[in-house]
């Protein structure tokens, strides 16, 4: 039979059940808006909230995804600019793991036009991932901040069994 077993995982889930067998999966959001940001400097967005949270990923006090064993994932980035990009000027998402070690879900996105509101791609890649963490960040070469919304600036994970 499966190994279960629940652990604490704080705030208001409390306590989780975990199977060897489940996969985990996890969708986490920016529910409010980051009206300005450092210009050209990746920032990490605080995913304070969850769509769905099966395996008690979302770390809430940090605002980001625990990967909790390792294993083949599909992970989904999306960020959208607050305010327009101005011309010629570029604006990135992208996913960290353990804070610092980018992969390839590394975007970009030039202007066209002035005070321009992109809608960044969705992008979903498949990735092995060890236990740690993942956190979305994203990069503007001037302050136009993020778009707080569960549709628009989000991570998914979604493990492979």
């Amino acid at each position: 039979g499966d190994t279960v077993w629940f652990e604490f995982v704080g705030g208001s889930t409390g306590w989780a059940a975990f199977s060897d067998y489940a996969p985990n999966s996890c969708s986490c959001y920016l529910s409010t808006a980051l009206t300005s940001n450092s210009p050209s400097t990746w920032t990490p967005l605080n995913l304070d909230m969850a769509h769905f949270d099966i395996g008690g990923l979302h770390d809430t006090t940090n605002g980001r995804i625990n990967i909790r064993r390792k294993g083949q994932y599909l992970v989904e980035v999306s960020v959208r600019p607050h305010n327009g990009v101005p011309v010629g000027e570029v604006f990135y998402g992208r996913a960290l793991a353990d804070g610092s070690v980018p992969f390839a879900l590394d975007y970009q996105r030039n202007s066209h036009s002035f005070a321009h509101t992109i809608i960044m791609p969705k992008k979903t890649q498949k990735y092995v991932l060890s236990p740690g963490y993942l956190t979305l960040n994203f990069f503007a070469q001037s302050s136009v901040g993020v778009t707080g919304s569960s549709a628009e600036t989000y991570l998914t994970i979604t493990e492979i069994r």
